[in-house]
């Protein structure tokens, strides 16, 4: 489970909290949406969560472990799929994902054994060229990929299929529903609503460092009346510029 307790972050030479007072639950084998324009918060909250920067006050437990004062324990629970993929370059695909997981101290045996698994069903046969020779979307795959390879309990995407044609994003979303299915706890963000609408169970849409809508992806579209996740954000934002909070 993840849980974030009254959150603040504020960058050095900030007047304004880019996150504030910002709590919610993630239970296990959810898959939760962290959503919001630019500027709105998620990619601090997603760093905040990773242990990458620290809150100024309130608590954030993964696993039930505090990421302030347990961050190498958090870290054993995370798999964290970066939008921009940071990959050795000089290095092989598969090279890159065994030195991650021999980082975790992952059994060389276990990891062969997933990868094999995992290039079969991302349909991965690139595996052995160098990085520095792949594709956008072929980084993404890897990265994908390296993210789950130590087998962590809850895992962060940052849009996770932004950079894939149409067959790899529906391998990726196929794959990340198959992860829930074995109990793992998921929070993406995504600019593409159809990965929202196909994935998500519920959402957190942030405005200005707080949470402006926390429900099901049903229960928002009853609300707003939309047949279509894309159709419940825009009448969220266009909510959001007439009540002058944007």
């Amino acid at each position: 489970m993840v849980e974030l307790n009254n959150v603040y972050k504020k960058y050095k030479g900030n007047t304004f909290y880019s996150v504030k007072d910002l709590s919610f639950k993630v239970e296990k084998g959810c898959i939760f949406g962290l959503l919001g324009n630019n500027g709105a918060g998620k990619s601090t909250t997603m760093k905040l969560l990773s242990t990458l920067y620290k809150q100024d006050s309130g608590s954030i437990y993964i696993s039930g472990y505090d990421t302030i004062k347990n961050p190498s324990k958090v870290k054993q629970n995370l798999g964290y799929l970066f939008e921009n993929p940071m990959l050795y370059e000089q290095l092989t695909g598969e090279e890159n994902i065994v030195y991650y997981a021999k980082l975790f101290k992952v059994d060389k045996e276990v990891v062969y054994s997933r990868l094999k698994n995992l290039y079969e069903e991302l349909h991965v046969d690139f595996q052995n060229q160098k990085v520095n020779t792949y594709s956008k979307g072929m980084k993404q795959k890897i990265s994908f990929i390296r993210s789950i390879i130590t087998d962590p309990k809850i895992i962060l995407m940052d849009e996770p299929t932004g950079e894939l044609d149409i067959i790899s994003r529906n391998l990726i979303r196929l794959y990340t529903k198959k992860l829930k299915e074995q109990g793992k706890t998921i929070i993406l963000t995504s600019h593409i609503a159809e990965d929202i609408d196909l994935l998500c169970d519920r959402v957190v849409i942030m405005n200005k460092g707080t949470i402006f809508e926390h429900d099901t992806i049903k229960n928002l579209k009853n609300k707003y009346n939309a047949d279509s996740f894309e159709n419940v954000y825009i009448s969220i934002q266009d909510k959001i510029e007439k009540e002058g909070m944007c």
